[in-house]
């Protein structure tokens, strides 16, 4: 699709690998899944073009998922014109013959058990390359493209709503107007743009390549109604490149014309920004799900991982054996208990069976005479709250800003007290100390998680912590609960995003900096 007024038919394939032996990932899959597909493309499709002049995009749809054992499934969406459908359909037949290997995703780490349609719906299972004949293949075709037609139902739908969200998958990099980066000195759009620029929208619609027709019709736009959107760095290769994007949601509110409409529904299988060949710029439009082709789903929900047998053993584990909840249960019951009872439980909570218990609190003193609260829950809901947060930490611990030292692996408070040290030997004179008051109490749970929505947008995970975090008679982050540490560090790395953009040299221990 070169453009929303002149459509090329469009192929998009969701491609179901499995691993074969642990791999390790980032956040963000996009850089690595590009190396891959860049080298199939050179053997398969052409051996010049690259990528983005042949217009062939990956969709990344397991973001955030930074650890695969043997067997797991790892899915991953494409895009291209379907006039290459012939030569992907024999990339995917002779992809598990390959020896070659390209990193941490290639195929010494990764087998295709198939590749599905989503237009067609119809699935197609890799074989030998030696026993795959061309003319075997498609004397019934699999693969259907998505059309112009199919997106111009998508806009006359979009065109009659009265509000609409775009959920950003994948980190939009996009260009800053002139003028917003004399005022704020962002290269790139950030979640301030949205809110200061009347109409904003404008700006991604003219990045999708609208015809100057097209453009004439900016106004009026629809306004902002509501953002969850998060400047995420990513950083990739030997020299460790940095590129910078926002995720999450962003919703408006108004009408679009007819015009404006077909370029955004467009817009959703191309992409918006720079570095598309990496999967960034790739967005939904959820009230459109209906009329879209099969969505991009992962190989597993991340609450089977989180929740399985083994991660909710070793999430018991690590609990000590502290004060029981209100039910009387100790973590030593639990363990006794053992594999009988963790079963029980993981079966639970993938099915969405399990009730959260009661809790009790009691006031701490703290060094300075003030108390804080603390909220003990049961022991078995404190053995789930571990299990999440054994899988946030490394999440966390890739996003985080160096100004962060609380709540961290490897980190404690000498290493930032010789921190400090080092900035007054670099010539830092003054400095401010200050605190937030009632921190964990204030915290907005909505606020929260929507950022977790940002970063794991292909799971409904930032509903089932909504659903931890939701109790009556108690605000903010319940001090106590082993989830809320990490929980707390991914609330505020949006304030240590910017007082480093506004050039101030910070040092964040928990709520104090």
């Amino acid at each position: 699709m070169t453009n929303t007024m002149g459509f090329t038919d469009t192929a998009l394939l969701e491609l179901h690998f499995t691993a074969t032996r642990s791999i390790r990932l980032p956040w963000y899959h996009g850089a690595l899944w590009n190396a891959l597909f860049r080298d199939l493309i050179r053997q398969f499709v052409d051996p010049v073009k690259s990528m983005f002049d042949l217009e062939f995009r990956i969709h990344p749809v397991e973001t955030g998922c930074m650890a695969y054992e043997k067997g797991e499934p790892i899915h991953l969406g494409i895009s291209f014109p379907f006039s290459r459908i012939s030569q992907v359909t024999d990339l995917i037949m002779g992809f598990n013959d390959l020896t070659s290997d390209t990193g941490q995703l290639g195929p010494a780490s990764l087998n295709l058990v198939s590749a599905r349609c989503r237009v067609s719906s119809q699935t197609i299972l890799p074989g030998s390359s030696a026993a795959h004949t061309r003319g075997n293949m498609y004397d019934t075709p699999w693969a259907a493209p998505l059309t112009a037609q199919m997106i111009r139902h998508q806009a006359d739908r979009l065109a009659r709503l009265e509000q609409f969200t775009l959920c950003l998958m994948a980190p939009l990099r996009l260009k800053s107007p002139l003028f917003w980066r004399e005022k704020s000195g962002a290269t790139y759009l950030d979640a301030g743009f949205f809110h200061a620029v009347p109409h904003a929208l404008s700006h991604l619609l003219e990045a999708t390549g609208m015809e100057s027709e097209s453009t004439m019709s900016l106004a009026p736009c629809p306004g902002l109604l509501r953002e969850a959107l998060y400047w995420q760095e990513i950083t990739y290769g030997r020299k460790a490149t940095t590129l910078g994007g926002l995720t999450g949601q962003i919703s408006f509110t108004g009408t679009l014309s007819p015009a404006q409409a077909l370029s955004l529904a467009a817009a959703q299988y191309v992409g918006l920004g720079k570095n598309r060949s990496f999967g960034f710029g790739f967005f939904t439009i959820p009230e459109l799900s209906q009329d879209a082709p099969a969505s991009l789903q992962p190989g597993l929900p991340l609450s089977r991982r989180i929740f399985s047998a083994s991660s909710l053993s070793a999430a018991l584990q690590d609990l000590p054996n502290s004060s029981p909840g209100p039910d009387g249960i100790t973590v030593t019951d639990l363990k006794e208990a053992g594999t009988p009872f963790l079963e029980r439980l993981s079966r639970r909570l993938m099915a969405g069976t399990h009730t959260q218990g009661g809790w009790k609190c009691y006031q701490q003193k703290k060094k300075d005479q003030r108390f804080r609260t603390i909220t003990v829950f049961n022991a078995t809901d404190r053995v789930i709250h571990r299990a999440v947060a054994d899988f946030l930490v490394p999440v966390a611990e890739s996003l985080l800003s160096d100004a962060c030292f609380a709540y961290r692996p490897g980190r404690n408070p000498l290493m930032a007290v010789k921190k400090m040290a080092a900035a007054a030997r670099r010539g830092y004179k003054t400095g401010v100390k200050a605190d937030i008051q009632d921190f964990f109490g204030s915290v907005n749970i909505e606020r929260l998680c929507d950022r977790l929505q940002g970063l794991f947008p292909f799971d409904d995970l930032s509903s089932r912590i909504r659903e931890m975090l939701s109790f009556s008679g108690l605000s903010g982050l319940p001090q106590g609960s082993p989830l809320s540490p990490v929980l707390s560090n991914l609330y505020l790395d949006r304030f240590d995003q910017q007082m480093a953009a506004a050039g101030i040299s910070m040092i964040r221990y928990g709520d104090d900096f």
